[in-house]
């Protein structure tokens, strides 16, 4: 999943990201943070806020072809248990992660719209 969601979004950094968050400016010992991505970062706080949209979103990945023939499964995004929800809590929370995740929610649902309506791959 990972690999196709570089493949499609690429790496643009955490400037925005830093922005919304409050952190500060990149410092040289801080250059991985030149890869993170803020549309992977905001489709994962709308997947994880979302479980709906994580079960429509596991479910579309699953037919993808970097998924072909591994057995998959997607328990602790769609059907976190207790000790899921309390290890994620703070990343789980609507409030929280809502200026990430509205950067990008748009184009995570015209993705999704793009499929056909199937069941999910894990209830």
């Amino acid at each position: 999943m990972d690999a196709g969601l570089v493949e499609l979004a690429g790496p643009g950094g955490s400037a925005r990201l830093d922005g919304l968050t409050g952190s500060g400016p990149v410092r040289e010992e801080d250059a991985w943070r030149t890869w993170v991505d803020e549309v992977v970062a905001s489709w994962a706080a709308c997947l994880l806020t979302d479980p709906e949209l994580a079960r429509l979103a596991a479910a579309a990945v699953g037919e993808g072809e970097h998924l072909a023939g591994a057995p998959v499964e997607f328990r602790r995004l769609v059907a976190p248990d207790g000790r899921d929800q309390g290890a994620a809590a703070l990343l789980r929370h609507p409030d929280l992660v809502a200026p990430v995740a509205e950067l990008h929610r748009a184009r995570l649902l015209d993705v999704l719209d793009q499929r056909e309506p199937r069941e999910p791959l894990v209830a």
